[in-house]
């Protein structure tokens, strides 16, 4: 018989040049899934390797405390969005989050975001209350939910208020999968904004993980969003931007 045991939550780690660092961000998400585990709360986790280097191969095929449906999967999209998508396809979990192979996440994470969706019947995407940038430019975020009135939506014209790190139900992941990126192509990008400007006009909220801290590397080669600057990148047309 086939094992269809659902998880409380499942965590989407996309990799792809990471090497070690893949390692440093497995050992965060472990602590924050023992974290969750004291909250009663079970977990998964799926790295999603797309058109990876060979160290970053060698280093997910040993990484510690794989836990019984954690798996780790091989994709061939050139693109975070998609690799994030087919992986979620994957995922058996009520709420399912997404975190990048070289950032770090606090101990409380997994289960402050859980436990705040779980709290609202309107099954809130979660992010981060703190972001925490390192490595290049240093610098400190807090990211406030869609209630705050210090959050105005004109700011979604110019920049993203939230970063990629996300939670959400599983009905909105599968009904709202992130869409590609094609900068050289049509000069679309920066896929997680154009992904809130898309929830957003369907009538989600957004809401913050109390307490919760999201690390980002910030690399000064090498960087997705940095390219996505160089080419002057923009989202997609969005009906977000249709309402008054």
């Amino acid at each position: 018989m086939i094992d269809v045991r659902m998880f409380d939550a499942c965590i989407v780690l996309t990799a792809h040049a990471e090497g070690v660092l893949l390692q440093k961000s497995w050992n965060s998400l472990a602590r924050a899934r023992l974290r969750a585990r004291n909250h009663g709360l079970t977990t998964q986790v799926i790295v999603v390797l797309d058109r990876p280097t060979p160290e970053t191969i060698r280093v997910s095929a040993s990484l510690p405390e794989m836990l019984d449906g954690d798996k780790v999967i091989s994709v061939d999209e050139g693109d975070v969005g998609e690799s994030r998508n087919r992986a979620m396809s994957h995922a058996n979990a009520e709420w399912i989050g997404v975190l990048d192979a070289d950032d770090y996440v606090s101990a409380s994470w997994i289960a402050s975001s859980v436990l705040t969706g779980r709290a609202d019947p309107r099954q809130p995407i979660i992010h981060p209350e703190w972001v925490v940038f390192f490595g290049g430019d240093a610098m400190i975020q807090r990211q406030r939910g869609d209630d705050d009135p210090l959050l105005r939506r004109g700011i979604f014209l110019v920049a993203n208020p939230w970063n990629s790190c996300s939670f959400a139900h599983r009905e909105i992941r599968l009904r709202f999968p992130y869409r590609r990126s094609n900068v050289v192509g049509s000069g679309f990008g920066h896929e997680d904004w154009l992904w809130h400007c898309d929830t957003i006009a369907a009538g989600c909220v957004h809401r913050i993980a109390p307490g919760s801290l999201h690390c980002v590397r910030s690399k000064t080669d090498g960087s997705m969003n940095q390219d996505h600057k160089r080419r002057f990148a923009i989202p997609a047309r969005s009906a977000f931007f249709d309402i008054p």
